[in-house]
């Protein structure tokens, strides 16, 4: 039984990408295109409970409980397992490298083990250096003496940045200033530059923040608030909506995707560039009426992937940073469903899925 999730948790039911080399050979074609996926199958991680596996849950309904997730980052493919208290590490041939969560300390021939206690694996990412982020969040109840309890405006439990060494070995622990003093509530994903500066972006309601830490100090934040965005179209007073955020690999600067609306009739999107190195919102670099066209990711800092799911048709439209159309792509899909699957992204804006069956996960890489 296949589980569909929605576009605004980013989740495709099918996916294709494309390699820089092949964008730059397409800028001349500004026609629609019917491609063959070219897929790679990397490797699966098979289920179980033992170092290199990953716990796989069923529910009555025959859908998978989402107690996992996997990220590619940096040239390692990271998995974490809530139900293990474990996250796990591999090369991109499925070679187990690190395991960090309830072991001891050892190592069984090129898998490093290390101890410590999670409470729930959020979101992982890695810098270029091999350090590893990793999303913790606390659990209520009492912890090391202390009472751990939900914010009382979001309902959220507490989250703080655990930061591990490429040995495997934790670091220090970040929050939203920096020093893990106060935590963070609903963060929604995180990104590393070529500095190996960290990103955190939060989410909550229509709320949105963006931190950047060099090391232990918080450099940069950002917060954008439900009344941030707004216009006035023919005496129309419409509001804005985020809807995602996309840091530039140099770190210097975001595209911000923001809907409009008239009460909830959907106008118009516009994509954003925000410049961090002068704290300032630029114009706009695309308008769309179409509200399936949703900011997806970015690639080599230079093209912008837009998509939509028509049934299991998948569109995507690139577009250059000087507003215009590289090439309009639509994608065909065949084959058997699976029970869940997910795009992954990785810094240079290569792309991946993770495909969930009764057991394993297959990981992809589409090229």
């Amino acid at each position: 039984m296949y589980k569909v999730i929605p576009p605004g948790e980013r989740i495709l039911k099918r996916y294709i990408c494309f390699t820089a080399v092949s964008l730059l050979l397409m800028t001349s074609c500004q026609r629609w295109n019917v491609n063959e996926l070219k897929k790679n199958i990397l490797f699966e991680i098979p289920a179980g409970t033992e170092p290199g596996e990953v716990n796989l849950k069923f529910n009555n309904e025959g859908y998978v409980d989402l107690t996992f997730d996997v990220r590619v980052s940096n040239g390692k493919v990271f998995c974490s397992d809530n139900i293990a208290k474990r996250l796990q590490i591999f090369n991109l041939e499925g070679q187990p490298l690190m395991a960090i969560g309830d072991m001891e300390d050892g190592q069984v021939n090129n898998l490093i083990m290390r101890n410590f206690s999670f409470g729930v694996i959020g979101n992982v990412i890695s810098d270029q250096t091999g350090n590893v982020f990793v999303q913790n969040t606390i659990l209520p109840g009492d912890r090391d003496g202390q009472k751990v309890e939900v914010d009382s405006a979001t309902g959220m439990s507490p989250s703080y940045i655990l930061v591990f060494n490429n040995d495997g070995r934790i670091m220090y622990s970040l929050g939203q200033n920096g020093t893990a003093d106060v935590p963070f509530y609903s963060i929604y994903n995180m990104f590393t530059d070529e500095r190996s500066r960290l990103f955190v972006i939060s989410k909550s309601y229509d709320n949105w923040s963006v931190f950047r830490y060099d090391g232990k100090e918080r450099d940069f934040a950002l917060h954008l608030d439900k009344n941030y965005f707004k216009e006035n179209e023919k005496n129309e007073n419409l509001a804005g909506r985020v809807e995602n955020i996309i840091i530039f690999k140099n770190g210097e600067k975001l595209l911000i995707s923001v809907a409009y609306y008239d009460n909830v009739r959907f106008k118009y999107r516009k994509i954003y560039e925000y410049k961090i190195i002068e704290n300032r919102l630029g114009g706009a670099v695309i308008e769309l009426p179409d509200p399936r066209n949703e900011l997806f990711s970015l690639l080599e800092d230079k093209y912008i992937i837009l998509w939509d799911v028509e049934k299991r048709d998948i569109r995507f439209t690139i577009w250059s940073l000087q507003e215009n159309i590289i090439n309009n792509l639509l994608i065909q899909m065949q084959g058997p469903r699976p029970f869940y699957e997910k795009v992954l992204v990785d810094e240079m804006g290569r792309l991946y899925t993770m495909i969930v069956f009764d057991n394993s996960i297959e990981i992809k890489e589409w090229k």
